[in-house]
């Protein structure tokens, strides 16, 4: 309820010193003041409400917005590690290929030295 000067809990009822009541035209005046007060009460009330209700609304876009943009960075986060992961692939790789070059190599140089020892063997006899 909306504050309204005159009104309490406990009201004693008496016809005053004079003996007379409320006549009805003061009873509908006072209503009158009352609904008028009130229902600018609700308005306000209402109002009060929807500006709530649109923060609310506010901070959800926000909050959506924050989390676009923590998935936008757990998406390059992912292509990072998925990019990271095939240049390791191609190092071990290329890593591969030189022990392969080098034993191939090696062989090539064990074949050469026992063709070595073999004609240092054979002028020696």
């Amino acid at each position: 309820m909306p504050p309204y000067p005159g009104v309490a809990q406990v009201m004693e009822v008496n016809k005053g010193a004079r003996g007379q009541t409320a006549t009805p035209s003061t009873a509908e005046a006072s209503n009158g003041d009352w609904e008028a007060e009130y229902g600018a009460y609700c308005a306000a009330k209402e109002k009060e409400l929807d500006e709530k209700e649109e923060a609310a609304k506010e901070q959800h876009r926000v909050n959506e917005n924050d989390n676009v943009e923590a998935s936008d960075w757990a998406l390059q986060y992912h292509n990072y590690c998925v990019e990271k992961e095939a240049k390791l692939a191609e190092m071990v790789e290329e890593k591969a290929n030189e022990k392969a070059i080098a034993s191939t190599n090696g062989a090539d140089w064990e074949v050469e030295y026992a063709k070595h020892l073999a004609e240092k063997a054979a002028k020696e006899e």
